[in-house]
């Protein structure tokens, strides 16, 4: 297994989420090292939308968006479960970047501690 879910831990304690396409580079392998934890809940997710119905709020859940990940939002991406961190991975132009179509805003906060970091909007 990849030591980073040996602990199966955010930093602040609760689970962490993997947000990858399936057509990523090495994605078999991925979900492999990452399986679901004992209650059945699966550790990767294709989408955002996905892994937002998967925390659980103030249990200190992170959700890591893959470098490179890109989605595409009609209305708002609404991050409504409090104290769950939302990180982006890669730097430059290999954060994840969503596109909003359609919406006045493309990510709306409504719950408290949500932090949301390393993403762009092309």
């Amino acid at each position: 297994m990849n030591p980073e879910f040996d602990a199966r831990r955010s930093k602040n304690g609760g689970r962490v989420f993997w947000v990858r396409k399936a057509t990523s580079a090495n994605f078999g392998d991925f979900v492999q090292e990452h399986p679901p934890y004992d209650d059945n809940v699966a550790a990767v997710h294709e989408t955002m939308t996905s892994a937002a119905a998967a925390v659980v709020a103030a249990r200190g859940d992170e959700v890591r968006v893959g470098p490179g990940h890109t989605e595409e939002f009609e209305k708002a991406f609404c991050l409504a479960v409090a104290g769950v961190r939302w990180v982006g991975e890669g730097s430059g132009n290999k954060v994840p970047a969503l596109t909003i179509s359609g919406a006045i805003h493309g990510v709306a906060i409504a719950a408290d501690d949500v932090e949301f970091e390393n993403f762009r909007f092309p």
